[in-house]
């Protein structure tokens, strides 16, 4: 899953966006927005065997979600960690039972970011 982490895991729960996530063979993507110690998400239903362009406009009050040039949803939140956040994919494995799951991949094309008025950098 593609993700913006901030650089301090301990923040978290105030400044993780998780753009693209979802399980296996699952027949749709999720936005996660970790804010103000709570989580807001919307989904969208994808055909996961082909490639899907998804952005993220993280403004100081707010994330907005595109999924193919199509805005899918806006969390009002503020996220206020641009400086420390570091962009990252991931694969997690965290079965409570134990029990493996199937294997997986994650195929990336490209990544771009791009700064704002509203970026800072220390």
């Amino acid at each position: 899953m593609p993700l913006l982490w901030p650089e301090h895991d301990t923040d978290c729960t105030n400044a993780e966006i998780d753009f693209a996530e979802r399980d296996v063979a699952s027949p749709t993507v999720d936005l996660f927005a970790h804010h103000d110690g709570a989580q807001s998400n919307c989904s969208i239903s994808v055909d996961s065997t082909q490639f899907h362009n998804y952005a993220v406009d993280w403004q100081p009050n707010s994330v907005k979600w595109y999924v193919d040039g199509n805005l899918i949803c806006t969390v009002n939140a503020s996220i206020n960690h641009y400086s420390s956040t570091n962009g990252g994919a991931q694969m997690d494995l965290f079965p409570s039972s134990g029990t493996l799951m199937r294997p997986a991949r994650q195929d990336v094309d490209w990544i771009r970011t791009y700064s704002t008025a509203s970026t800072q950098y220390r």
